[in-house]
């Protein structure tokens, strides 16, 4: 549903319900680095094969424009390059400025990887640190231990649901 519908819905302003959406967001994130970690640290992102294809062809094509400003013109690599280039370069066949994208895209997919580098590590951190505190309240009392697991997950769930100001003064910080 829309903003404006869902307030509509709920009886109250649009800006509630931005408000609730925000944190909405909020718990999901939470959620999934407390309870979700293990299955997309341990899972096969499909993302970062992709992002190591994209990089590839970059490199490529890098090496074919090395190939066109500084190989032998008369080679058939040379000339196979400089085709492809032109094709790719488009009407205004500037080499320089599509070399300069190039590089652009490079630092940008780096500056990604960098980051899904730091996530995962945050995600293993937090799994970690779970899972240490999770086996110590095991090994001192199972059923703890259960009801630790139990209560946060509610209390996830109940965050994930709407709130318009329902319980405001009860916010803890989890």
């Amino acid at each position: 549903m829309k903003q404006v519908a869902c307030a509509e819905f709920f009886d109250v302003s649009q800006a509630a319900v931005s408000k609730a959406k925000k944190r909405i967001d909020l718990a999901v994130s939470k959620d999934v680095a407390l309870f979700s970690a293990p299955k997309m640290i341990n899972a096969k992102i499909s993302l970062a094969d992709q992002l190591d294809a994209l990089g590839k062809q970059c490199r490529e094509l890098l090496e074919m424009v090395h190939v066109v400003l500084h190989g032998d013109h008369a080679s058939q690599e040379y000339r196979d390059c400089q085709t492809k280039l032109r094709r790719l370069a488009g009407t205004n066949r500037d080499l320089g400025g599509f070399l300069i994208k190039l590089q652009a895209e490079l630092r940008k997919q780096l500056e990604f990887v960098f980051k899904m580098q730091s996530e995962i590590y945050s995600l293993k951190k937090v799994e970690e640190f779970q899972s240490v505190v999770l086996e110590e309240i095991q090994r001192a009392a199972p059923e703890v231990q259960q009801r630790i697991v139990s209560r946060l997950t509610e209390i996830n769930a109940a965050r994930s649901a709407l709130d318009f100001g329902i319980g405001a003064g009860d916010k803890s910080n989890f």
